[in-house]
């Protein structure tokens, strides 16, 4: 199937098509990576593309967006090779077709250091800003090759995350300083003024930019770069994102295991069996077959609860896998603004605590003296409710009950992810609604984490045909019974 573009995706691609070297600064979800495939698609390059991204993206979603939407390139992956795969692959690199080349970006040193040429005249920088540092070993090791590039596309949606300074080093590699400057301290000498008042070991480390300096930054830099603050572009009202994640040989094992000895095993007969997670009451009926999707439902989000004699704590349960709680960290690391996480298991909510506590948020209310990103669970307190709209809270995480009609909290965000998917429609559009609605001032932007080969993609093709009866749930449940994942 080929896709059909938006018109803020026509002209990107048009952009990118018209420039040796450009840049989109849209955020994640906007549709980059189907922009950028369709781009290198009408140019059918004779010769190697690089494409530069975070690890889990470089092993699966771009080589899944050339499935999807049939783009005619080759994809050839290395990320995630062990040493010994990648060089081997490495040799074959001047002997294969024109293919397109898949790295996660801590491998950008360790392909030039292993190859005795440069085979990628056109690179594709997933998510730029990881090159925000001047004197980071990736930004050097490219800096180095840069001659050698004759195409350089990059995308990000947060260019600057730390403010105006991240963009010399991103925008030195589109344009080798023409726009910036030639140094980060000519830079700093035409658009920033030196904060002496906050000295660390009597130098001076803070600056703030001049009167006017991020209108004139932005001002420069169109040409080549597509953003909304540089264009005249209206991105879509609403925008939904699939991220299908994929499990390792280990985690599908596991997970067929506890489908045979925790699913499977119970007795057909058997009737009224009580549901065990109190946020779940509401979605699936308490039969027999309701309880196997429940169990299936949970476990494609990475946990299962142990049998009550077992437990130490009443929500104690299996870790099955980490998946989506870490292509979360990827989407908090690229959408620009703060995040609503809804999510449906107590289970689910343990597993996203511990992995934004691992990421350094700090639960909002407790000391933060280091100021560092805060999260919280949504408990429909007004406090709370006001501390999200004024952006005090980067990350809320809410169980879809609480989100139901009546709470306006659209001024807190604009990014929504499904942590788990939803069974029945009513639940899935209202909790939306939180956001997308009136008094919206910017694009909403919908994430679905789905794990593939479970009962994720079910519940997620019901939403699209919009079944919602008891019957498409149980039939969902067999179909997954009938053929575990492969």
């Amino acid at each position: 199937m080929k896709a059909t573009l938006h018109p803020y995706q026509e002209y990107s691609k048009n952009f990118i098509l018209t420039r040796p070297r450009s840049a989109l600064f849209m955020e994640c979800g906007t549709g980059k990576t189907l922009v950028t495939l369709s781009a290198l698609e009408t140019l059918q390059p004779n010769h190697h593309i690089l494409v530069i991204a975070p690890k889990l993206v470089a092993q699966t979603s771009w080589t899944e967006e050339i499935i999807k939407w049939s783009i005619n390139l080759n994809p050839v992956v290395l990320a995630g090779l062990d040493k010994k795969k990648r060089l081997k692959m490495y040799e074959q690199i001047p002997h294969l077709p024109p293919s397109i080349f898949f790295i996660n970006r801590e491998l950008v040193v360790d392909l030039i250091e292993n190859t005795p040429d440069w085979y990628f005249p056109t690179v594709v920088i997933d998510e730029m800003h990881s090159f925000k540092s001047a004197t980071s070993n990736r930004f050097k090791a490219l800096k180095k090759i840069s001659p050698k590039i004759e195409r350089l596309i990059g995308l990000t949606g947060t260019p600057q995350p730390n403010g105006l300074l991240d963009l010399w080093a991103q925008v030195y590699l589109l344009d080798h300083g023409y726009r910036l400057g030639q140094t980060m301290s000519q830079y700093k000498e035409w658009f920033f003024i030196p904060d002496t008042k906050r000295l660390v070991n009597n130098r001076v480390v803070f600056f703030d930019p001049k009167p006017g300096a991020e209108e004139e930054i932005h001002r420069r830099l169109q040409g080549l770069v597509v953003s909304v603050k540089n264009t005249a572009l209206k991105l879509p009202p609403i925008s939904y994102v699939d991220h299908r994640l994929t499990l390792d040989k280990t985690e599908k094992d596991l997970y067929n295991k506890f489908i045979k000895e925790n699913v499977l095993a119970f007795d057909e007969t058997e009737r009224n069996v009580p549901v065990d997670d109190e946020n779940a009451t509401s979605f699936i009926p308490a039969t027999n077959a309701g309880v196997k999707a429940l169990k299936l439902w949970q476990m494609a989000s990475g946990a299962l609860y142990k049998p009550p004699e077992e437990r130490k704590t009443p929500h104690d349960f299996y870790h099955i896998h980490s998946k989506k709680a870490e292509f979360l960290e990827h989407i908090l690391e690229t959408s620009n603004g703060n995040v609503l996480v809804f999510y449906n298991f107590k289970s689910d909510l343990i597993i996203l605590e511990k992995e934004l506590q691992k990421l350094g948020y700090v639960p909002y209310g407790q000391p933060n003296k280091k100021n560092y990103p805060t999260y919280a669970v949504f408990d429909k307190s007004v406090e709370l409710k006001n501390a999200w709209c004024d952006r005090k809270i980067n990350v809320l995480l809410m169980q879809p009950d609480s989100a139901g009609i009546g709470i306006n909290i659209q001024s807190g965000g604009h990014t929504i992810v499904w942590y788990t998917i939803p069974v029945r429609l009513d639940t899935y559009t209202q909790a939306n609604a939180r956001l997308f609605r009136q008094g919206q001032t910017e694009s909403v932007i919908v994430h679905h984490l789905l794990t593939k080969g479970t009962i994720d993609e079910k519940f997620r093709n019901a939403l699209d045909i919009k079944e919602r009866s008891q019957q498409a749930l149980l039939e969902a449940t067999k179909q997954v019974l009938s053929k575990p994942y492969l």
